[in-house]
């Protein structure tokens, strides 16, 4: 499943319900595997290393926080996130 990824930065505290990330850039993710919504793992091509701490999926409908981003192989990263559940309901 191929889908668009909105990456952003965010600053704003965990705990705020409305946060206000700035947009840096979207990207077409695939799922590395089957996985849950809430902690997804997906595989997105870019030719540097990303520097962003936070996502969007408008398939999930849902908000992310980027817990770890790691070379797949050149030009490929794995990116695993969790589900920010208060920006998200």
């Amino acid at each position: 499943m191929s889908f668009d990824i909105t990456f952003m930065n965010c600053t704003d505290p965990h705990n705020k319900i409305s946060k206000s990330p700035a947009t840096v850039f979207t990207l077409n993710g695939t799922l590395k595997q089957g996985c849950d919504v809430t902690d997804p793992i997906i595989v997105v091509e870019h030719e540097k290393p990303l520097n962003v701490n936070y996502a969007y999926i408008q398939e999930f409908g849902r908000y992310y926080y980027i817990k770890k981003i790691e070379s797949y192989r050149t030009g490929l990263w794995e990116v695993t996130m969790h589900c920010d559940v208060l920006k998200s309901f």
